[in-house]
């Protein structure tokens, strides 16, 4: 349907769904059934590079699963800090688009896992789940519409809030890419979250963040005619029926500053400096709304990093293509910088358990 010059197989995040291919969008994204990219564009990665080991765990971790809306049974994981006192401040993570499981894993690098590790250790409480259809959730893998991205989000905070190990006043919601989207729409519908965390959020309704991709991921001389195919997509899912596009046709006219306006609690923005695919160019249009409503806004951006908060390669020209195999072939580790700003912004509205 959207063409785009790059795609990834859903593989990437552990999971198949079948012959759809994935848009690096935020960064596995929409669902494609159009035309097939260049041959040159497609990603074929080598057998997958083993994964950093972790730092040694203070925290225990438990198994969990907890019913969305819908009865859907949502599996997951809660860490639980070894040291300090109960209950805990606590940090519910929501995944990037695509078929992400709890660790968020793309490639050999398993964002959410690092995090948790590196937020547990430093005396939080943490709660991260596997999508639909992926793991050991239940549903389809077919990425949902973005109403029940949003319920499988609200069920996972409520579903915290009830543990004995959470502070239920003191529980984050942390959104990553498309989940940086999202959580503005749950927090300013829970009343009880105590704050948020958006790690590389969309400033543009997806449909113009893919839009951006695809050209830049063209040469210039071709850009016109992809911008005019890419504008006639996205018109034709708008109009269409196909359930494999009810994810795009729901999230792709979201504008993120509508929902960044109705949240007055503690803000915390976090962005890759060398990002392509949610542009750091963009993210003024997010930050000045949101400042217009919410004086506890705190941003950070970080010159070198990519979408996952790694550090780029040294010397090589950022795409969205190159990016990409980066983030299938190479090893990384989350910036120090980003989880110490995340650490610090934390211990400041949520105080640590730590002693």
């Amino acid at each position: 349907m959207i063409h785009a010059a790059l795609l990834i197989a859903a593989a990437t995040a552990g999971a198949s769904i079948g012959d759809s291919r994935v848009l690096p969008s935020l960064p596995s994204s929409a669902v494609s059934d159009a035309t097939s990219p260049p041959p040159a564009a497609v990603v074929t990665p080598a057998p997958m590079p083993t994964a950093l080991p972790t730092p040694l765990p203070h925290f225990v971790s438990r198994d969990v699963a907890f019913p969305s809306a819908d009865g859907t049974r949502l599996a997951g994981t809660l860490t639980v800090p070894e040291r300090g006192r109960g209950p805990y401040a606590t940090l519910v993570l929501v995944h990037g688009s695509g078929p992400q499981d709890r660790d968020e894993a793309i490639g050999p690098n398993p964002v959410f896992l690092e995090l948790s590790n590196a937020l547990s250790n430093a005396g939080y409480a943490v709660l991260r789940y596997d999508k639909r259809g992926i793991g050991k959730s239940g549903g389809r893998n077919s990425l949902g519409t973005r109403d029940e991205l949003i319920d499988d989000v609200k069920a996972a905070y409520r579903f915290a809030s009830a543990q004995p190990e959470v502070d239920p006043k003191r529980i984050y919601l942390l959104g990553h890419s498309e989940g940086g989207e999202l959580v503005p729409t749950v927090a300013a519908e829970e009343p009880r979250v105590a704050g948020i965390v958006l790690m590389a959020p969309p400033a543009l309704p997806l449909w113009r963040v893919i839009m951006e991709q695809a050209l830049a991921s063209s040469p210039p001389a071709q850009r016109a005619a992809v911008e005019s195919k890419e504008l006639t997509d996205f018109q034709n899912a708008r109009e269409g029926h196909d359930s494999m596009r009810a994810w795009l046709r729901s999230s792709m006219d979201v504008d993120p500053i509508v929902d960044i306006k109705r949240v007055h609690l503690p803000i915390l923005i976090l962005q890759g400096g060398a990002d392509v695919q949610v542009l750091p160019s963009d993210l003024p249009r997010l930050t000045v709304v949101a400042r217009s409503v919410n004086r506890d806004v705190t941003v950070h951006v970080f010159s070198n990093d990519n979408h996952l908060f790694e550090a780029v390669t040294p010397g090589v020209k950022q795409t969205p293509y190159v990016a990409l195999q980066q983030y299938l072939t190479v090893p990384a580790r989350l910036d120090a910088r980003m989880l110490a700003a995340l650490e610090a912004w934390l211990a400041e509205h949520a105080g640590t358990t730590q002693r």
